[in-house]
């Protein structure tokens, strides 16, 4: 940690070094303020957090078992210790003596002020980088020349403002995104699984599934943005892939070639809509109003207006069809225990199904 200041964007240099400016003019009389205010930042909230929970900050890919979780958890006390420039003991347990004895002593207290000194030093540090990460995650990769649905591998795809990355032990594949001339959604009966995207680029065509919907959406939208650059989009495109010589949308046995497709594409221009969560927050509405529907029609049914009879007939043929939902909703969720928040069959929270 005490050798890394020299690594801190200027951008945050910047403004840990008004931060410092700042506390000093308004307490001048405490001890160590330009320090400790500085430090509050960088290990309350950034080092002591990753060290807790790694796979959060991506880290690690799992949680850390018990006996591990715990160990960190001392370590944490240690390193905020540090940061508070405190030489007493970490923690109030007995057996943290030793390693406080160790760490918590004057030349490592001296290293951190050395550290945070560094950190809101502005000068000879390289711009912070705008080509932050969009977007990183898991994917499933298919390959429509293998057997349908078995020729899949699941790697780590990471977006960034430049270029769609992909790694798999020691392969690491990179798209520019000036180069991906379209994102289109895949037909469920191309692979014989939902959440599928493709990314049309200049070289070839990735087909990949997301974890579930809001996954998927995510995946589509943040492509799209990261892609507007490209001044070659294709017009038409395949919702489905070629496997055994044909394609599962159309039925067509030729290649595609350029501008090709029996489907338009997506234009750049329309909102992005994840069908599911919307479909979902309309049955919402629907159930959570049924009660004054089901009174409305009671009210109707003794009009003898015509439009009176007209809006009746609607409700009798929306009511039974809210109650249907509802029954197929409470059966499929008896009867399958792993469904989870964010997948195609429950995009929102299972408190909003209520």
């Amino acid at each position: 940690i005490v050798r890394s200041g020299d690594r801190c964007p200027r951008l945050l240099s910047s403004l840990f070094a008004k931060l410092q400016h700042q506390a000093e003019s308004h307490f001048p009389d405490t001890k160590d303020i330009r320090y400790t205010a500085v430090s509050g930042f960088v290990f309350l909230r950034l080092f002591a957090p990753a060290i807790l929970n790694p796979k959060l900050f991506k880290l690690q890919g799992k949680r850390p078992a018990h006996q591990t979780s715990r160990t960190l958890t001392l370590v944490s006390k240690v390193i905020q210790s540090l940061g508070n420039l405190d030489t007493h003991q970490a923690g109030k347990e007995q057996y943290m003596a030793a390693i406080s004895k160790l760490v918590l002593d004057q030349p490592h207290v001296n290293g951190v002020k050395q550290f945070l000194e560094d950190v809101c030093e502005t000068e000879d540090k390289d711009d912070l980088d705008f080509n932050c990460l969009t977007r990183e995650g898991k994917l499933v990769e298919y390959r429509p020349s293998g057997i349908l649905g078995r020729d899949k591998r699941r790697k780590l795809y990471r977006l960034t403002e430049s270029e769609l990355t992909c790694l798999r032990y020691d392969d690491l594949t990179v798209i520019p995104t000036e180069c991906i001339r379209g994102v289109e959604r895949v037909d469920e009966g191309a692979f014989g699984a939902p959440h599928i995207f493709q990314i049309i680029h200049s070289t070839g065509t990735l087909y990949l599934r997301a974890n579930n919907s809001v996954d998927h959406f995510e995946w589509l939208s943040s492509v799209k943005r990261a892609c507007r650059s490209c001044t070659d989009k294709l017009s038409r495109y395949h919702p489905g892939a070629m496997i055994h010589n044909k394609w599962t949308c159309c039925g067509s046995k030729h290649p595609s070639h350029e501008g090709e497709g029996c489907q338009a594409t997506t234009p750049d221009d329309l909102p992005d809509i994840d069908i599911y969560r919307e479909l979902e927050r309309i049955y919402q509405l629907l159930y959570n109003g049924l009660s004054k529907l089901e009174s409305h029609a009671a009210l109707l049914s003794k009009s003898e207006r015509d439009i009176d009879k007209k809006s009746l007939e609607s409700l009798q043929k929306l009511i039974p069809i809210i109650h249907d939902l509802t029954a197929a909703h409470e059966s499929y969720k008896s009867s399958d225990t792993s469904i989870s928040p964010g997948s195609r069959h429950m995009p929102l929270a299972p408190s909003l199904y209520t």
